[in-house]
């Protein structure tokens, strides 16, 4: 899979590429080669969700529940306990 392609991958589309990967792997019918290509292309897959999650995870962090049951967005980083002092 070319990086572009991966790029656009959503974290769920992504994900089930992985588990046909995993499965085709565990049968143990692709030839070396064929192996090889798929856990190449298993690592970058994981890395490319790991990226997306770390995202949301920022994302998420970013969230301020207000009076009423709003939710306002953060711009501007939590600042650090060191930073405070």
């Amino acid at each position: 899979m070319e990086e572009e392609d991966l790029a656009s991958l959503s974290f769920e589309t992504a994900l089930k590429r992985l588990e046909e990967i995993a499965q085709q792997l565990e049968r143990g019918t692709p030839t070396l080669e064929e192996a090889l290509a798929l856990v190449e292309e298993g690592l970058r897959l994981q890395s490319h969700c790991r990226r997306l999650l770390e995202e949301a995870e920022g994302r998420f962090r970013r969230l301020v529940p207000l009076a009423g049951g709003e939710v306002q967005v953060q711009e501007e980083p939590w600042p650090l306990a060191e930073e405070e002092e």
